[in-house]
């Protein structure tokens, strides 16, 4: 009889446990909805660029990756969920990262040793400050498709 009721509350337990994390979860999450768009560089579509809208209205984050045609869809809390209502600044990044070497290990270890990664597109993309880049999400459906064409 112990055991059963042991098993029981236990089982509870887990219930309640699960059921606080749940709600926990969602606790403090803007409502966001669907937004996507391209991005293009000189006329040509970039490819496995990272594509960040940060809020200018406290809203968290919300990031994406460009596919081999461009399109981006931003990812808040779970994938492709979108982005809150607001305004942000766009930013677009592509970095080449040399492959690793024995020797490049070696020198990574060392003070002053040079970071040989490379920005694929002009800089100015990637700073928040500096990044021309920007969007209104609303809840019109024309202005959640964010398509943005760099220039040098």
């Amino acid at each position: 009889m112990f055991q059963v009721r042991t098993r029981w509350m236990a089982f509870s337990l887990i219930l309640l446990v699960m059921g606080c994390s749940s709600s926990e979860q969602m606790k403090g999450r803007v409502p966001v909805l669907p937004v996507s768009g391209t991005i293009s560089f000189k006329g040509n579509p970039v490819v496995g660029a990272i594509v960040n809208f940060v809020s200018e209205d406290g809203n968290p984050v919300a990031t994406g990756k460009t596919d081999s045609t461009g399109n981006y869809s931003l990812t808040t809390y779970d994938p492709d969920d979108g982005a809150g209502l607001g305004k942000y600044v766009v930013l677009v990044t592509k970095i080449k990262v040399p492959k690793k070497t024995p020797e490049a290990a070696e020198e990574t270890r060392y003070p002053g040793a040079q970071n040989t990664s490379q920005h694929l597109l002009p800089e100015q993309y990637s700073n928040r400050l500096k990044s021309p880049l920007r969007a209104t999400v609303t809840e019109e459906s024309s202005s959640k498709n964010f398509d943005f064409e760099l220039t040098p």
